[in-house]
């Protein structure tokens, strides 16, 4: 139950965006030239709004932090498991954080929760939750990165431990429970307000106040470093107006005067601020707007898929892609990337019904406006498999030709083939693992990627190595005590087939583990 409440109190600094459920025709922005300086480095540009963060909670605190509500939400069935929906959120968000320079303890991570709520959330240490709600509701790819910077100025900013140093009373789990009245009623909950106000009744009445106040530069400061933000990745800033007027059209909540509204600046206050510096301020819009676009329409689409979990939800989204289809048909060339997000919709659609002849015939009709992408290579494959129990040969030829930009669909063919208990050649298990070892060095936190690799030692008869790869897999899940378990038993069954030095590394490795065990129970302790 702790675990839950601090979990609420990280969502209570979230955007808390409520748009309108339906996406929108996206519209031509004016282009203009990049004008402003680099966003400085946010070490150095916190406004003194309150006590320095590092005097409640430090950075290597905070990190710790996040390890805990990470193993707490990784357990949750709605955190959504999809290698090329993950990657297209975290190349989204180091793409807009990259002028930054943020500490090294500081690691953003983006991960979906399939949830239909529009919401998006940052917790300590840089977790970003994007619900599949928002996903699916912005009109394009610059109203979401605009979301998404947005959440990178509370985590850039550290709002989190910032907020803590202002509770000079430590009162952790009284705030923790504020927090979670504020998340319930970004849910919608119709009594929401009720346990809001009963949360404020009492000796918690001042404290909640000073809190709401605090919620609000927070919000302002994360709004400014989103314009810089999206302004330096060549977004248009007029996506983060356009989406705030539709988060004013649409909630009841934000001008209304409810105790939510109260906790964050209204929806025409944070306009007013981002258009007065669309005065001031130029933007350049991505020369690659295409591809941009692309990605984003083919994103929407596999949500879209991924979602429908029942013949009835099936038949909805395809009935959604027809819509789709003839509404861009009729709409000549500048909808051609609708169509083909459609086509490629319902591809997966007949490749979740067994239809691989289906399948293929939409396939071919996206790769009409589209001839190579790594998702529609990596769809192919699929239904290819479908035909075929020779997929498993394939695959190494497969992985190989995945360029940087294909990383993540050739993790996808390689949890493909796992999935189908397809047995690898030796030539193929040795691709694989190089593949996956390349991977996991920029993707450390990638559990899904560590099982495989373990799959992999397994098949070949490699105990030890593969008790290494589980012991990662459960540590990137923050269950240290499998962890620890799991590599002590490949340091004791590998004594005398792996190499010293790697044992030497594992050894290392089990200090760190049991370090971050004792950092931990150092830092619940202090806020029992």
């Amino acid at each position: 139950m702790k675990l839950r409440l601090l979990i609420g109190f990280s969502l209570g600094l979230s955007l808390g965006l409520l748009l309108s459920g339906t996406a929108h025709t996206q519209t031509a922005a004016p282009t203009v030239a990049l004008g402003d300086a680099p966003l400085p480095p946010a070490r150095s540009s916190l406004p003194q709004l309150g006590l320095t963060a590092d005097e409640q909670l430090t950075l290597s605190q905070e990190r710790a932090l996040g390890r805990v509500l990470w193993r707490d939400l990784r357990a949750e069935p709605d955190v959504l498991s999809d290698s090329l929906v993950s990657d297209y959120l975290q190349m989204l968000i180091m793409r807009l954080a990259q002028p930054l320079g943020l500490a090294d303890e500081i690691s953003l991570r983006a991960f979906a929760v399939s949830d239909s709520s529009l919401n998006a959330f940052a917790m300590p240490s840089g977790l970003m939750g994007v619900h599949t709600g928002l996903m699916l509701s912005v009109a394009t790819e610059g109203e979401l990165a605009g979301v998404l910077a947005h959440e990178i100025g509370h985590v850039s900013q550290r709002h989190f431990a910032r907020g803590l140093a202002n509770q000079k009373d430590n009162a952790w789990i009284g705030l923790a429970g504020f927090a979670a009245a504020l998340v319930a009623a970004k849910r919608g909950n119709a009594q929401s307000d009720q346990v809001l106000q009963s949360v404020l009744v009492g000796s918690q009445a001042v404290q909640a106040s000073k809190q709401l106040a605090f919620s609000r530069d927070m919000e302002r400061e994360a709004d400014s470093v989103g314009f810089s933000l999206i302004k330096q990745a060549q977004y248009d800033g007029t996506d983060m107006v356009r989406m705030l007027r539709r988060l004013g059209a649409a909630s009841s909540l934000n001008e209304t005067g409810t105790a939510y509204a109260r906790s964050h600046p209204g929806a025409s206050e944070r306009m007013a601020n981002i258009e007065g510096r669309l005065k001031i301020a130029s933007t350049s819009v991505n020369s690659d707007n295409q591809a941009v676009n692309l990605n984003f329409l083919l994103l929407q689409a596999r949500l879209r898929a991924l979602l429908a979990k029942s013949p009835e939800l099936v038949d909805d989204a395809a009935a959604r892609f027809q819509f789709q289809l003839t509404a861009a048909s009729s709409a000549g060339a500048p909808a051609a990337g609708q169509r083909m997000a459609a086509h490629y919709g319902l591809a997966l659609l007949a490749v979740q019904k067994k239809q691989p002849l289906q399948a293929a015939q939409h396939l071919a009709q996206a790769r009409e406006f589209a001839i190579t992408h790594p998702w529609l290579d990596v769809l192919d494959f699929e239904i290819t498999s479908l035909a075929t129990t020779k997929s498993a040969l394939n695959l190494a030829a497969f992985i190989n030709r995945q360029g940087l930009s294909g990383a993540a669909a050739g993790l996808e063919a390689i949890l493909l083939v796992q999935r189908n208990q397809s047995i690898l050649s030796s030539d193929s298990v040795a691709a694989v693992q190089s593949f996956l070892q390349r991977w996991l060095s920029s993707h450390p936190y990638d559990d899904i990627a560590w099982g495989a690799l373990a799959a992999t030692y397994t098949q070949q008869g490699q105990a030890a190595m593969a008790a290494w790869a589980q012991a990662e897999q459960t540590a990137a899940m923050g269950v240290w005590a499998s962890s620890i378990s799991l590599l002590t038993t490949a340091l004791r069954s590998g004594e005398a087939t792996v190499p010293v030095t790697t044992q030497n590394q594992w050894r290392t490795r089990l200090q760190e583990l049991r370090q971050i065990v004792i950092d931990e129970k150092t830092l619940l302790d202090k806020f029992k």
